[in-house]
C-alpha cells in the first residue's frame, strides 16, 4: 500500500498534490495504513478533467446547467447557470424562485407548467426581470428528462445561457428592416433587382426584373405587376444592348457603376443610374429620371454661349468664377490687357495684376462678398502688359443654383482712369478755388471790420461833438464871468493871480472843446501853419493830465523840423 501511495498522482484526487499536505494528513494516513486499515482508491483523474473542461466550456460559452428534481422543486445549478440568473452563490435555487424572476406572460413555458408534456423542458425563450433594478434580460433554455428504472421517478438536466444581445439585435434588425422596406417604398428613387440571362457562350444578353418599388412605375411608366419576371427586352423594346452590356460587366467584374443613360423607348428620357452586384448573377439598381435637368443643362450650355460671344464683343474686362471664388474664364480683352495666360490668370493668378497697395482690400471685398452671397464691387490699378497701371472698377454678382446656394460668379472690369484723373484734377481745382473763396471772405471780413470800426468812430464823434459843442457853451459862461470877476478883484494880486490861472484853464478847455469838434467832424477844417515841435510840447500838460502821474512822459523833438499846414 504505501508504494501504490507513492506511485499515485495525488494532483487529481481530492487531497490534491501530495507536497501540499499538511504534516498531520500525511502522519494520520501513515498511522492507517500501518494499522492494516484496508484503503480502497479510486482513480477519479479521467472524471476531475472532464469536469474541469466542463466547466471551462461553460464560462466560455456563458452556458449554466441544471438538474431539476419536480418533486421537491430544487435544482442543482452550476455557478455558470448562477451567472446567468444574477443568483447569489449561496442561495438556494428551486423552480418557485425562478418562476418568481419570470415575466408574468412568460411564465406559461416554465418547466412546472408544462409537467403534463413528455418533455417540459423543450427549447424555451424567456424575460428575466430583476427585482431591484427592473431591468430585463433574455434567457433560453432546452432540457431533457432523465427517468429513474428504479423509483419510476422522473428529473430532468439542461442548459440556460443569456440571449439578451441576440434578442437586441434581432429587434434591431427588425426594426431596421421595417426602415429599409418603408425606405424602399416610399423613396423617390426607382429601384430594382434582376438577374442576368446568358447564353450558350456565358454571354449576358438579357436580365430579368426580380423586384421593383412603386417609384419605378413612376419613373418609367412601366406597370410593376407587368414587368415583374419579365426579360427587359420584353418589357422595354429597343432597349439599347450597351445598357444590357454595362449591368453583364457590372456581374462580371464585382465593380459598382454611376452613369448616365437615355432610353428613347421610355419617352425619351435620361436616367441617373448607380449600380452594383448584390448576388452571383443578380444586380440592383437605384436611379432617378433627369430628363428636366438634362434639358435645362442644355438651355445652359447654349445661355453660357450666348454669353461668351456677347462677353467677347464687349470692351470691357468680362471674367466667371466658380462658387469657392476661383476664376475659370476671361474674354480676350482681359489677355490683351494683361499679356497673361489662362493658365496664369485662373484660380486666384488674377492677383498679379492688382497693384500692391490695392490687393490687400480687393481680397477682402471679395471673400466677405462671397460669404454673404452678394454684389461685389471694388476699384484697384490693374497692371497692363506694358507695366503701367490703370485703375478700373470690378463688379461681379453671383448666380444662385436652384438649391439656393451660388452656382458661380460672373464679373467684369471697366476702365476708369480718365475718370479718376478728371475727379483729381476737378479735386485740385475745387481746392484752389475753395482757398480763393477763402481768402476773398478774410478780405470781405477786414472790410467788414473796417466799416464796423467806422461807423463806431462815427457814433463815437458824434457824441463827442455833442459833448463838445455843450462843453464849449459852458466855458463861455465860465470865461464871462471870469473877466467880469476880473475887474472886482483889480489891484488885488492874489486874487488876480487865481483868476487869471482860471481863464487860462478857460482858454485849454476850449482848445480841447475845439479838438473834440474836430474829432467830431462838427468844426469846419481850418488848415493853419503850424510848428509840430512846439505843438506837441504844448500837449504834455494834457496828457499827464490823461494817463496820471505814474507814468513819465518825455517828448524828444527834432531840430530842423519844418513847419505844418494842418488843421
Amino acid at each position: 500500500l504505501v508504494r501504490s501511495i507513492d506511485t499515485i498522482d495525488w494532483s487529481f484526487t481530492g487531497l490534491g498534490p501530495r507536497a501540499a499536505w499538511p504534516t498531520v494528513l500525511e502522519q494520520t494516513l501513515s498511522l492507517v495504513l500501518s494499522a492494516g486499515v484496508l484503503v480502497i482508491l479510486k482513480d477519479t483523474t479521467e472524471r476531475v478533467r472532464v469536469e474541469q473542461r466542463l466547466e471551462i466550456a461553460q464560462q466560455a460559452g456563458g452556458v449554466g446547467t441544471f438538474e431539476w428534481f419536480p418533486e421537491s422543486g430544487e435544482l442543482h445549478v452550476s455557478q455558470e447557470y448562477r451567472k446567468v440568473w444574477g443568483l447569489d452563490p449561496d442561495i438556494r435555487v428551486t423552480d418557485d424562485l425562478l418562476i418568481s424572476l419570470l415575466h408574468p406572460d412568460d411564465r406559461a413555458v416554465s418547466g412546472p407548467e408544462r409537467l403534463g408534456q413528455s418533455n417540459p423542458l423543450d427549447y424555451a425563450e424567456y424575460r428575466r426581470i430583476d427585482p431591484k433594478t427592473g431591468n430585463t434580460r433574455w434567457i433560453a433554455r432546452r432540457g431533457q428528462v432523465i427517468s429513474s428504472e428504479r423509483s419510476g421517478r422522473r428529473r430532468f438536466v439542461g442548459i440556460a445561457f443569456d440571449i439578451t444581445d441576440r434578442k437586441q439585435a434581432e429587434v434591431t434588425l427588425q426594426k431596421s428592416e421595417e426602415r429599409w422596406r418603408g425606405l424602399f417604398e416610399q423613396m423617390h428613387e426607382g429601384f430594382f433587382t434582376a438577374e442576368v440571362v446568358r447564353d450558350a457562350e456565358g454571354k449576358v444578353i438579357d436580365f430579368v426584373f426580380i423586384d421593383i418599388n412603386p417609384a419605378f412605375e413612376r419613373q418609367t411608366g412601366l406597370i410593376a405587376a407587368q414587368t415583374i419576371g419579365q426579360p427587359v427586352r420584353d418589357a422595354i423594346p429597343g432597349v439599347q444592348d450597351e445598357l444590357i452590356a454595362t449591368y453583364g460587366e457590372i456581374v462580371d467584374t464585382g465593380q459598382a457603376r454611376q452613369f448616365e443613360v437615355y432610353i428613347p423607348a421610355l419617352g425619351n428620357r435620361w436616367y441617373e443610374a448607380h449600380a452594383r452586384k448584390v448576388g452571383p448573377e443578380r444586380f440592383a439598381v437605384l436611379f432617378l429620371d433627369i430628363t428636366i435637368r438634362k434639358a435645362a443643362e442644355k438651355r445652359v450650355l447654349e445661355s453660357e454661349e450666348r454669353f461668351r460671344t456677347l462677353s467677347q464683343s464687349m470692351p470691357n474686362h468680362v471674367w466667371t468664377a466658380r462658387s469657392d471664388g476661383s476664376l475659370d474664364w476671361f474674354n480676350d480683352q482681359v489677355f490683351s490687357y494683361s499679356g497673361m495666360s489662362l493658365d496664369q490668370l485662373a484660380g486666384n493668378g488674377w492677383a498679379a495684376m492688382v497693384h500692391p497697395d490695392d490687393i490687400d482690400v480687393a481680397a477682402q471685398e471679395w471673400t466677405e462678398a462671397r460669404a454673404a452671397a452678394r454684389q461685389y464691387q471694388v476699384e484697384f490699378r490693374l497692371r497692363r502688359h506694358d507695366g503701367a497701371y490703370r485703375w478700373h472698377i470690378a463688379r461681379a454678382v453671383p448666380i444662385k443654383a436652384d438649391g439656393g446656394g451660388v452656382a458661380h460668379w460672373i464679373g467684369t472690369n471697366t476702365d476708369i482712369h480718365d475718370q479718376k484723373e478728371a475727379e483729381a484734377a476737378l479735386e485740385n481745382s475745387a481746392a484752389r478755388l475753395e482757398a480763393r473763396v477763402e481768402e476773398r471772405t478774410a478780405q470781405l471780413l477786414e472790410m467788414q471790420n473796417a466799416l464796423q470800426q467806422s461807423q463806431k468812430m462815427e457814433t463815437i464823434g458824434k457824441l463827442t461833438g455833442g459833448v463838445a459843442h455843450d462843453f464849449n457853451n459852458l466855458l463861455q459862461v465860465i470865461s464871462g464871468n471870469l473877466n467880469l470877476l476880473a475887474k472886482d478883484v483889480a489891484g488885488n494880486e492874489r486874487a488876480e493871480r487865481r483868476v487869471n490861472n482860471a481863464l487860462a484853464g478857460v482858454v485849454r478847455g476850449g482848445k480841447l472843446a475845439s479838438q473834440l469838434l474836430a474829432f467830431g467832424r462838427r468844426q469846419p477844417l481850418a488848415p493853419k501853419v503850424v510848428h509840430l515841435g512846439r505843438l506837441l510840447t504844448n500837449m504834455d500838460d494834457l496828457l499827464r493830465r490823461s494817463i496820471g502821474e505814474a507814468i513819465e512822459i518825455e517828448t524828444i523833438v527834432s531840430g530842423g523840423l519844418w513847419n505844418t499846414s494842418i488843421d
